[in-house]
């Protein structure tokens, strides 16, 4: 285990406990900021850039973003690497809750990176092979939190370059139970003025809340979906799983 102490920036002044994260605003939440929007949004999304002490702005627009909002990005507090190169962290809160992401190179050849990522503290879903179930469900993430996981592990660990990057919602958590927030971080990530990940490189991972599922294929932008099966008859999906108790295979498979 590596523990990483926390540079200055990292950590949020106490007066910006209650800010809602800058990493969660659109582009158009930034119409009202001093100069472009695209280039406020620009700065704020692009890690190889990320300075929060100045965010590469100038002093009217720093000032703007600094009366209403927090930008402190989310602390890699443990890292956990791996004999096959991808690495576990541990990510800190404002609030004290820590969360976890892993970092996976393809290869040392390749530039491409898997990012895998969470969408809450804890989970409700109770799967009994997952030992984030076990923690209960502790709360939802916001956009600004799921962002920033991104935003800290490129700038810490890398790419290089954005079209390097794979996002999978296989993280803490059930993504959609979180929806909301998780969509709107895909419209932030998938936004040309930043990121610009791809949606063909966005996969959401589900356990099988079929109404989530049904309103997720008529949201645009539109990720792929990944199911969580673990087992091919409803009962004994239902002895690992209690959300097919509620929703069970037939139910899946027309919601698919």
């Amino acid at each position: 285990m590596i523990t990483d102490a926390a540079h200055p920036w990292d950590a949020p002044a106490p007066e910006a406990a209650g800010l809602p994260s800058a990493f969660g605003l659109l582009p158009e939440d930034l119409e009202g900021a001093p100069g472009r929007a695209e280039h406020v949004f620009n700065r704020l999304q692009r890690p190889w850039t990320y300075r929060p002490e100045g965010l590469f702005l100038n002093r009217e627009a720093r000032e703007w973003i600094a009366a209403s909002y927090d930008t402190s990005l989310p602390v890699i507090v443990e890292r956990h690497p791996s004999e096959d190169g991808a690495t576990k962290v541990v990510l800190g809160l404002r609030d004290g809750e820590r969360i976890e992401a892993v970092h996976m190179p393809r290869d040392v050849r390749n530039p491409r990176v898997t990012l895998c990522i969470s969408s809450q503290v804890g989970c409700a879903m109770g799967c009994t092979f997952c030992a984030t179930g076990a923690m209960g469900i502790r709360r939802n993430l916001s956009a600004g939190e799921i962002v920033g996981q991104v935003l800290s592990l490129i700038r810490t660990l890398g790419p290089a370059q954005p079209h390097a990057i794979t996002l999978v919602f296989m993280g803490m958590g059930e993504p959609l139970h979180n929806l909301d927030n998780v969509h709107r971080a895909i419209r932030i990530l998938n936004h040309p003025w930043g990121l610009n990940i791809s949606t063909r490189r966005i996969t959401v991972s589900t356990s099988g809340l079929v109404p989530a599922i049904e309103r997720l294929s008529g949201l645009r932008p539109r990720p792929w979906l990944a199911l969580s099966l673990n087992a091919t008859t409803d009962e004994a999906r239902s002895r690992v799983m209690p959300v097919n108790r509620v929703w069970g295979l037939e139910r899946l498979r027309e919601a698919l």
